[in-house]
């Protein structure tokens, strides 16, 4: 690693890529048949982001005759339309059509309120037996790999029809061969009901990001363009996260430089430096471990508590196992990050990017040195041409301060 650089060696901000061709396709979100190649929208900065669907605000000035022979109203549909952002025919992210609020007579400008696609999960319960009105419909796993059981329910969630039409499919492609490595059990058993019952009426997205939250994976559906110009859509899983790794070819983003501005929050108040981890049985008889961060106590921390809870732990050996996990997660302080960027990087959420921060008022006469390291893309907010700007926010680890 090379050392840090001096605030003359970058004089003048450099943008992270020359400015790109921006354009917006609109396609049957089910079919994926596009149905315009685009449409002159004016897109708001636009999210995309790990743990949530992204969303995305567009808009036409519909008072233009240009713009009416496009047929916008009957082309951008809520609900079944979807708008893709590309840049130099890349696809950036996919965004469904949900609402066209608030169009006035007098501005004659349609509006489009969209959100990625997996917000589609978050509107589609799973129910619906496969012998009717009466029957159940469950959905068991034994010692299942957990990233199976995923694709389970992604694929139950795509395989719902009505009089033959494939209405819940998303066309979602899925790699059987990624396997995280873990195996989960989610079945009925004496007093614990953990199976995927239809009667439940819950929705597919929520149950997604559940099993990805309990079993530690990270999960995002990207959108792209094949070689035969045909709109594709699949499935990326990872263990425990999705994204490119820290590795010599990186992304290396700078202050001054490349980076404009940046936010750094130092939090210690959700940080612990003792863990409990309660395992199953109750009260008195409750099964648990325990786990200290010795380093931070011997240094003169006080102590700060939390619990974590893991009902299937019939061992002391193994909840004291899952609270040094949990202890791992929440000792030391940690750095809440944004960076604004002159342009638009090519990275996604979950891919790690190297950072080379030299700012005198915030370290110069401290102990701490220019920060220099590795950091975790998680969600990006991006501003299209004319001016391509882009935010992202950034994870970083834990550490005593």
């Amino acid at each position: 690693m090379t050392g840090p650089l001096l605030a003359a060696e970058l004089l003048q901000p450099v943008p992270v890529s020359r400015p790109g061709q921006w354009r917006y396709a609109l396609y049957d979100l089910l079919t994926r048949r596009q149905i315009a190649e685009h449409m002159p929208f004016t897109v708001e900065p636009f999210d995309r982001s790990l743990t949530e669907a992204g969303t995305l605000t567009a808009s036409l000035q519909t008072g233009d005759p240009g713009v009416q022979s496009l047929d916008p109203w009957g082309r951008a549909v809520q609900r079944r339309t979807s708008l893709v952002v590309l840049r130099d025919d890349v696809v950036v992210g996919e965004y469904v059509v949900w609402n066209r609020p608030s169009y006035k007579a007098s501005e004659k400008k349609m509006t489009l309120s969209c959100s990625e696609i997996r917000s589609v999960l978050d509107k589609h319960r799973i129910f619906r037996p496969t012998d009717g009105y009466g029957s159940r419909k469950t959905l068991e796993f034994v010692q299942a790999d957990a990233f199976d059981v995923f694709r389970a329910l992604l694929a139950d969630a795509q395989a719902a029809t009505y009089q033959g039409l494939p209405v819940g499919d998303l066309a979602i492609e899925m790699d059987p061969t990624v396997l995280s490595g873990v195996l989960i059990d989610r079945r009925d058993v004496q007093d614990q009901a953990t199976a995927y019952h239809g009667y439940s009426m819950e929705y597919y997205g929520p149950l997604l990001d559940d099993l990805a939250d309990t079993a530690g994976f990270e999960w995002r559906i990207d959108t792209f363009i094949d070689s035969d110009n045909q709109l594709r859509r699949r499935l990326v899983l990872g263990y425990p996260h999705v994204g490119r790794g820290p590795d010599a070819d990186s992304l290396t983003l700078e202050y001054p430089g490349t980076i404009a501005d940046y936010q750094v929050d130092d939090d210690g108040e959700s940080s612990a430096n003792y863990v409990a981890s309660i395992g199953a049985g109750e009260e008195e008889a409750a099964i648990w471990g325990e786990a200290y961060n010795a380093a931070e106590l011997a240094a003169g921390y006080p102590l700060l508590e939390t619990t974590a809870s893991y009902k299937d732990d019939t061992s002391p050996v193994i909840a004291a196992g899952h609270a040094a996990a949990e202890l791992s997660r929440v000792s030391g302080d940690v750095q809440l990050w944004s960076l604004d960027l002159i342009g638009y990087p090519a990275v996604a959420p979950g891919d790690y990017v190297r950072i080379r921060i030299c700012d005198e008022a915030r370290w110069r006469g401290s102990s701490a040195a220019p920060v220099e390291k590795w950091v975790r893309v998680v969600g990006m907010k991006i501003q299209p041409a004319p001016k391509e700007r882009t935010t992202l926010t950034i994870e970083d680890p834990r550490g005593t301060s």
